[in-house]
Order: C-alpha cells, then structure tokens, then sequence
C-alpha cells in the first residue's frame, strides 16, 4: 500500500474515533434517552424524579433533581417563577450545585462566586460541599447549573 493510502486510512480511524469519542460523551453529559414530544420529555422529568404537575415527588412549587454518579438526573427541568428545585446528593462523591459559568458562577445573580458566597446574596449556589440544597428561582429565564466538585456534570433549570 502506498504511503497517500496508508494516510487516508489513518485519517479515516482517527475521524471514526472522535466521533464516537464525542458521541459517547454527549451521551454521559445527558440522561441517555431523547425525547421526540413534548409529552415524552414531561413523561421523562417524571418518571427521573422531576415533580409532576400534581406534585407527586413532593409539594406543588417544588421539583426535584437527583445526583447520581453519572450526574443530574433529570438533566433539565421546567419551573414556574418563584418554584424552588430540590437537588440530592444520591453519588456517593462531593456536590456543589452552581450556577453557570465554572468557576465564577456568576450567570444567576451577576456576582462572582468570591463576591456572593459569604453572604449568599441571592445567587444560584451552594456555595459549599453537601448532600441537599434547595434554591427558589425568582428569575424567568433559563439557567444552566454545574457541580463545582465536578465540573462535567451540569443541568438546565428552565424558569417560566
């Protein structure tokens, strides 16, 4: 085989594995599944400990977030304003839920982490290693989360 041939085939294995590099980390940054419907993604945050809409997994104005060792389950919720979010530490590792960007975390409130932490100012933060945290979400938008322990795990909170 000629050297042009040997090449190609290279690049060809090359381009094959970081597809499937990327696709399987796409797959570990999610749940897995995807949901085609609108009614297949509220069955999902269902049935992956979201609460429903008659409050199944705890009171009316509150959903819960489980975190597991392949991170946020469900991966995305959908809130009314003023609801709070439930997170749970379920991993068996440390988790810091924060608001995006890492490691500044200020996307939620405009502060830094350095600048909102000592008085917890209103930010989207845990603010410290813990196994619960809860945070009430009194701005509409929608506001992406990360485990500050382990910055590849992160999740959508979706406030209407």
């Amino acid at each position: 085989m000629s050297s042009k041939g040997i090449v190609t085939v290279v690049v060809i294995i090359f381009v094959i594995g970081l597809g499937i590099f990327f696709l399987s980390q796409s797959d570990e940054a999610g749940t897995g599944e995807s949901a085609t419907s609108t009614d297949e993604m509220n069955e999902q945050e269902t049935s992956n400990g979201a609460a429903d809409a008659d409050g199944a997994n705890g009171s009316d104005d509150q959903a819960v977030v489980r975190y597991t060792a392949g991170g946020f389950e469900p991966g995305s919720v959908v809130i009314e304003q003023g609801e709070t979010v439930q997170f749970v530490n379920e991993s068996g590792r440390d988790m810091w839920v924060a608001s995006a960007m890492h490691p500044t975390h200020e996307a939620y409130a405009g502060t830094t982490l350095r600048e909102h932490c000592p008085d917890g100012s209103g930010a989207f933060d845990q603010c410290e290693v813990g196994d619960q945290f809860s945070f009430t979400f009194e701005q509409v938008g929608e506001w992406n989360y990360h485990n500050h322990a382990n910055a590849s795990h992160f999740g959508t909170v979706v406030v209407e």
